[in-house]
């Protein structure tokens, strides 16, 4: 088990943020690539991330992003792919997932972990899917003073135009009213961070700049 940055990242390639209670988790490059769409490798990859995570995969709900600020919630009748670029549940079991390239997820849950949220926060629609998401949390009288924020793993200002997960703090805390404290943050780039020789995540800027290989890490979040 070590600590990068604030991420806890064990044996197994499974990440999580130091001291988020919330139950989550992130996929290093050691389990490699997590989107069908870039390779088929990526079902059997799931397969094991999932069981390593403990999550039942008939349970998962992933969000397919539109760069926008729709945030459904999924209650009932569980979909297995919906456009949007965030998912709510109150529903104890249901995976909310999320593949991002270097956008960053966010996860929001109150302190007693009556719901959890998942976001798809990137250049183009950062403040408008935090607001909507806040909104639609504040629709259900959970009040500012009550939430938990995870930033997970994103590209930073060391290597790209707009440190997401700064700007995301920035907002939370000038907009919103959160405190730094609610805030756990991963602290790391999607873009550069090593463990060794290895990239920690795959990043879809470094793919283009780098001419690697097109991949995804996944997102999780589940009560």
């Amino acid at each position: 088990m070590k600590i990068i940055g604030g991420l806890v990242l064990e044996e197994t390639g499974i990440c999580r943020l130091k001291g988020f209670p919330v139950p989550h988790a992130f996929s290093s490059t050691k389990l490699g690539n997590m989107s069908k769409k870039y390779g088929e490798e990526a079902s059997k990859n799931q397969v094991l991330f999932f069981d390593l995570a403990g999550i039942n995969p008939e349970k998962v709900v992933k969000i397919v992003p539109e760069f926008k600020d729709k945030v459904l919630v999924v209650n009932e009748k569980i979909e297995k792919e919906l456009e949007c670029d965030g998912l709510i549940t109150f529903r104890k079991g249901t995976v909310l997932t999320l593949l991002p390239g270097d956008c960053a997820p966010i996860i929001i849950a109150d302190s007693d972990l009556t719901f959890v949220a998942l976001l798809h926060a990137g250049r183009k629609n950062l403040f408008e899917i935090l607001d909507s998401a806040m909104k639609k949390i504040k629709d259900f009288v959970f009040s500012p003073n009550e939430l938990l924020f995870g930033i997970g793993p994103s590209i930073k200002g060391c290597c790209y135009l707009m440190d997401l997960p700064n700007e995301i703090k920035n907002y939370l805390i000038g907009n919103h009213g959160i405190l730094p404290s609610q805030i756990f943050d991963a602290n790391v780039c999607t873009f550069c961070t090593k463990i060794g020789k290895e990239y920690l995540f795959f990043s879809h800027r470094r793919s283009q700049e780098f001419k690697e290989k097109e991949r995804r890490f996944i997102a999780v979040a589940w009560l």
